[in-house]
């Protein structure tokens, strides 16, 4: 038998070009949840009363957890987006990812016209409740924390993304939080803010170049799944709450401690769930270094 030439050897199996489908999916799911968010929890009678028992549930504490929420919300601002941006669409370019570059610009000014838009034209209806305050859904701020972390997700190598979406899952879902803190935002108004970031980051995925890589993203299946796995779990236990205050005939102090332990778990499920499917969709896409 003669020997292998490298004439004769079989060639390197290629990887397959990553996909686009499931980012796409994130996509119009994310963007549908925006207004199943509003129709739950701003147009319906019950959804609005306990949204609110949690806004006002807040005031307790508030003067001690304030110091902490401040400095948190304090960080929100235009220079902070700008030098996101800059420093993301940095990573991508020194990566000779132009492309990607491109779409971190695009994923954080679109997820923050469209907040800015919705928050504008969504029609907060009087439906004979003491609550008649102008829209606040989606939350800016939550926006602000959530689009520049998922850039970062987008424009990191591959062997941080993993550490870049627990970050940004944290970051964001203290962001989320101290909104409720601070009474600028029910919790309706931050998982809106997440479904907004999450539309646009599953279209500029969905709608740019593909990796060559996929089938490597072992590097991000266990932090997905442990942060998609944390969200169920702490999800539930948010229903669980929110159910609680819906059946209670009156409202009193304990529902409305209970509607904001809640509404504070909401968050954190929502934010956990997010950057999960966040990093697994950017894996997907494009999971090359």
């Amino acid at each position: 038998m003669g020997a292998v030439t490298a004439e004769t050897a079989a060639p390197p199996a290629e990887s397959p070009p990553g996909h686009r489908l499931p980012a796409f999916a994130v996509a119009v799911l994310a963007g549908l949840s925006v207004f199943v968010v509003h129709l739950l929890f701003v147009t319906s009678v019950s959804g609005r009363q306990v949204d609110g028992a949690a806004l006002e549930g807040a005031e307790y504490g508030r003067g001690r957890l304030w110091q902490v929420a401040e400095p948190v919300l304090s960080v929100i601002s235009v220079p902070f987006v700008i030098v996101v941006v800059l420093v993301a669409m940095l990573m991508a370019v020194l990566r000779r990812r132009i492309a990607l570059a491109v779409q971190v610009a695009v994923l954080v000014v679109g997820s923050n016209v469209t907040t800015q838009v919705l928050k504008n034209y969504l029609v907060r209806p009087d439906l004979g409740l003491d609550d008649r305050i102008a829209n606040s859904l989606p939350s800016g701020h939550t926006t602000v924390a959530a689009s520049a972390a998922a850039a970062l997700v987008l424009a990191v190598p591959r062997r941080y993304r993993a550490l870049a979406a627990t970050v940004g899952a944290v970051y964001t879902a203290a962001t989320g939080i101290s909104t409720l803190i601070g009474g600028w935002h029910r919790p309706s108004d931050v998982v809106a803010a997440l479904g907004v970031v999450m539309a646009w980051a599953g279209l500029v995925l969905a709608f740019g170049p593909r990796g060559t890589g996929f089938g490597r993203a072992g590097h991000v299946r266990g932090v997905a799944s442990m942060l998609v796995g944390v969200g169920i779990v702490v999800g539930g236990l948010s229903a669980v709450a929110y159910m609680r205050v819906a059946a209670a005939d009156t409202i009193g102090d304990t529902e409305l401690l209970v509607a904001y332990a809640g509404g504070a778990l909401g968050i954190v499920a929502v934010c956990s769930v997010a950057f999960g499917i966040l990093v697994g969709i950017v894996a997907a896409a494009d999971p090359a270094d």
